[in-house]
């Protein structure tokens, strides 16, 4: 008998399809010039896959062993994917040009996320990195968090955060939103200063079109359109992320 890890998330077409790392990975490869890239937390590989299209072959998707092979399979080789439980220590005899993880880090168990932010910085010196906010929502989301608290991790290790990349994204119509508001490039603070790059101050900033999805929603709430169990669904759900969230940034 053959036995599955239950997946702790579920790739849906409508959100892991090759549209927005499309938009993405081209301007990525100019600004960085890679030569290699891991994506931790890389789900079915389509970044990965859209950086190949662009001539990068040195690549390696790290994720769950749940992760759906058949879908998988459509985007990354064998060898190109290594199974991995990402609450633990992530350790690679290698290093590599671009670090990419998306979306991942709010997966992680609070207890886990210094750790988890050691084993990003131990795989390379460059690192795009984003992670839901509070309030997002999401599948299995355990620890939501304004950029301020991820840069402070990031920081303990001689990181810093320059926030260089959203403005490129911030406008397409193709990328959706919690790339646009959230991504972040994070390098050591050493190379900050022998490149000269600019470090802009953090602001914790929601995407207008959050903003505006909010927006909708409350009109319908208020104008009784929803059937009056979504009224209550919706009630379990604010008070179960009041209850989440109700621990300050540290």
């Amino acid at each position: 008998m053959i036995h599955r890890r239950k997946p702790k998330y579920i790739h849906y077409a409508s959100d892991h399809n090759l549209t927005a790392p499309m938009e993405m990975a081209p301007h990525l490869v100019r600004l960085f010039h890679p030569k290699s890239v891991i994506d931790v937390g890389c789900g079915i590989g389509t970044f990965l896959y859209c950086f190949k299209n662009e001539g990068i072959t040195d690549v390696l998707g790290v994720d769950g062993d749940w992760v759906d092979r058949a879908l998988l399979a459509q985007y990354l080789t064998k060898d190109e994917f290594l199974p991995v439980d990402l609450e633990q220590p992530l350790l690679l005899d290698r290093k590599y040009d671009l670090v990419v993880c998306l979306e991942v880090a709010e997966h992680i168990s609070p207890e886990k996320a210094e750790q988890f932010i050691a084993s990003l910085v131990s795989l390379g010196s460059l690192i795009l990195f984003s992670a839901a906010v509070p309030t997002q929502g999401g599948q299995n989301h355990l620890n939501e968090q304004w950029p301020a608290y991820w840069e402070e991790k990031f920081a303990r290790f001689g990181f810093r955060l320059h926030d260089i990349i959203r403005p490129i994204f911030w406008d397409n119509p193709r990328i959706p939103t919690w790339y646009k508001q959230n991504i972040m490039l994070y390098i050591p603070e050493s190379a900050c200063l022998q490149e000269n790059l600019p470090v802009n101050p953090l602001q914790n900033v929601a995407h207008y079109e959050s903003y505006a999805r909010r927006g909708k929603r409350l009109t319908e709430i208020t104008s009784g359109e929803w059937p009056l169990g979504m009224y209550f669904l919706f009630l379990f759900r604010a008070l179960l992320r009041i209850i989440r969230f109700k621990k300050p940034c540290r």
